[in-house]
Protein backbone atom coordinates (compact mmCIF):
# COMPACT_ATOMS: atom_id res chain seq x y z
CA UNK A 1 0.00 0.00 0.00
CA UNK A 2 0.96 3.02 -1.03
CA UNK A 3 2.09 6.22 1.55
CA UNK A 4 0.25 8.66 -0.22
CA UNK A 5 -2.97 6.35 -1.14
CA UNK A 6 -6.35 8.07 -0.41
CA UNK A 7 -4.41 11.74 -0.87
CA UNK A 8 -6.48 14.44 -1.73
CA UNK A 9 -5.40 17.43 -4.32
CA UNK A 10 -4.63 20.42 -2.29
CA UNK A 11 -3.52 22.83 -4.85
CA UNK A 12 -2.73 23.47 -8.27
CA UNK A 13 0.69 24.67 -8.77
CA UNK A 14 0.29 27.88 -10.49
CA UNK A 15 3.65 27.26 -12.46
CA UNK A 16 6.19 24.17 -12.55
CA UNK A 17 8.63 26.42 -10.11
CA UNK A 18 6.07 26.30 -7.71
CA UNK A 19 6.71 25.24 -4.05
CA UNK A 20 9.64 22.83 -5.95
CA UNK A 21 12.71 24.58 -5.63
CA UNK A 22 14.50 22.76 -2.53
CA UNK A 23 15.09 25.91 -0.59
CA UNK A 24 11.55 26.50 -0.81
CA UNK A 25 10.43 22.97 -0.31
CA UNK A 26 13.04 22.90 3.32
CA UNK A 27 11.23 26.08 4.24
CA UNK A 28 7.86 24.87 4.51
CA UNK A 29 9.35 21.59 6.00
CA UNK A 30 10.63 24.22 8.92
CA UNK A 31 6.96 25.59 8.68
CA UNK A 32 5.61 22.50 9.56
CA UNK A 33 7.63 22.05 12.23
CA UNK A 34 7.47 25.35 13.57
CA UNK A 35 11.31 26.17 12.92
CA UNK A 36 11.21 29.08 10.58
CA UNK A 37 14.37 31.65 9.70
CA UNK A 38 12.06 33.98 11.51
CA UNK A 39 11.43 31.64 14.82
CA UNK A 40 8.67 29.58 15.24
CA UNK A 41 5.98 29.34 12.96
CA UNK A 42 3.15 30.75 15.06
CA UNK A 43 5.25 33.85 14.56
CA UNK A 44 4.00 34.10 11.27
CA UNK A 45 0.48 33.22 12.19
CA UNK A 46 -2.83 34.06 10.74
CA UNK A 47 -3.29 37.32 12.95
CA UNK A 48 -0.36 38.73 11.01
CA UNK A 49 -1.91 38.37 8.02
CA UNK A 50 -4.89 40.29 6.64
CA UNK A 51 -8.27 38.91 5.73
CA UNK A 52 -7.20 39.53 1.84
CA UNK A 53 -4.10 37.89 2.36
CA UNK A 54 -5.55 34.86 3.92
CA UNK A 55 -8.17 34.33 1.09
CA UNK A 56 -4.91 34.21 -1.07
CA UNK A 57 -3.00 31.48 0.85
CA UNK A 58 -2.12 28.29 -1.00
CA UNK A 59 -2.12 24.98 1.28
CA UNK A 60 1.60 24.02 1.79
CA UNK A 61 1.03 20.15 1.21
CA UNK A 62 0.31 19.53 -2.61
CA UNK A 63 -1.41 16.28 -1.32
CA UNK A 64 -3.20 15.13 2.13
CA UNK A 65 -4.79 12.35 3.68
CA UNK A 66 -8.33 12.01 4.90
CA UNK A 67 -7.37 11.24 8.45
CA UNK A 68 -5.44 13.38 10.86
CA UNK A 69 -1.85 12.16 12.37
CA UNK A 70 -2.44 10.54 15.56
CA UNK A 71 -1.24 14.22 17.59
CA UNK A 72 -4.42 15.35 15.49
CA UNK A 73 -6.47 13.02 16.43
CA UNK A 74 -5.78 13.06 20.58
CA UNK A 75 -5.92 16.93 19.83
CA UNK A 76 -9.70 17.42 18.44
CA UNK A 77 -11.00 14.00 20.27
CA UNK A 78 -10.24 16.21 23.50
CA UNK A 79 -11.50 19.09 22.11
CA UNK A 80 -14.71 17.93 20.92
CA UNK A 81 -14.93 14.89 23.80
CA UNK A 82 -15.68 12.60 21.11
CA UNK A 83 -13.65 10.44 18.54
CA UNK A 84 -11.78 12.70 15.53
CA UNK A 85 -10.14 10.81 12.96
CA UNK A 86 -10.98 12.61 9.93
CA UNK A 87 -11.47 15.58 8.79
CA UNK A 88 -15.31 15.09 8.01
CA UNK A 89 -15.33 14.25 11.74
CA UNK A 90 -13.72 17.76 12.48
CA UNK A 91 -15.88 19.68 10.00
CA UNK A 92 -19.27 18.10 11.57
CA UNK A 93 -18.06 18.52 15.24
CA UNK A 94 -17.55 22.10 13.98
CA UNK A 95 -20.86 22.40 12.57
CA UNK A 96 -22.64 20.69 15.48
CA UNK A 97 -21.04 23.26 17.89
CA UNK A 98 -19.07 20.29 19.74
CA UNK A 99 -16.08 22.39 19.49
CA UNK A 100 -15.73 26.30 18.94
CA UNK A 101 -13.91 27.02 15.55
CA UNK A 102 -11.87 29.54 16.90
CA UNK A 103 -9.92 26.78 19.25
CA UNK A 104 -8.92 26.01 16.47
CA UNK A 105 -5.34 27.32 15.25
CA UNK A 106 -4.20 27.34 11.62
CA UNK A 107 -0.32 27.89 11.10
CA UNK A 108 1.09 30.03 8.34
CA UNK A 109 3.61 31.30 6.82
CA UNK A 110 4.87 33.09 3.75
CA UNK A 111 7.54 32.30 1.53
CA UNK A 112 9.36 34.88 -0.83
CA UNK A 113 6.13 36.61 -0.13
CA UNK A 114 3.25 34.02 -1.29
CA UNK A 115 1.62 33.23 1.76
CA UNK A 116 1.50 29.03 2.85
CA UNK A 117 -1.19 26.97 5.16
CA UNK A 118 0.60 24.28 7.04
CA UNK A 119 -2.15 22.31 8.58
CA UNK A 120 -3.36 21.72 5.24
CA UNK A 121 -6.35 19.08 6.85
CA UNK A 122 -7.25 21.71 10.16
CA UNK A 123 -8.17 23.64 7.64
CA UNK A 124 -9.99 21.92 5.37
CA UNK A 125 -12.19 20.75 7.92
CA UNK A 126 -12.47 24.32 8.89
CA UNK A 127 -13.80 25.04 5.30
CA UNK A 128 -15.99 22.59 4.84
CA UNK A 129 -17.67 23.30 7.79
CA UNK A 130 -18.19 26.82 6.48
CA UNK A 131 -15.94 28.73 8.95
CA UNK A 132 -14.56 31.74 6.52
CA UNK A 133 -10.77 32.10 6.78
CA UNK A 134 -11.26 35.34 8.28
CA UNK A 135 -12.60 33.44 11.40
CA UNK A 136 -9.64 31.79 11.49
CA UNK A 137 -7.29 31.64 14.48
CA UNK A 138 -4.04 31.23 15.58
CA UNK A 139 -4.85 31.03 19.20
Amino acid sequence: MSYFSGTTEANTPETPDDVSQTSETMAMANMALGATAAGPARSLAMSMATNAERASFSFAQKTYSETFSAIGRDKYSALSKSTIRTIDDLSSAIKSGKIDPSKITVDVGKINGKGYIVNTRTATALERAGVPRSKWSDK
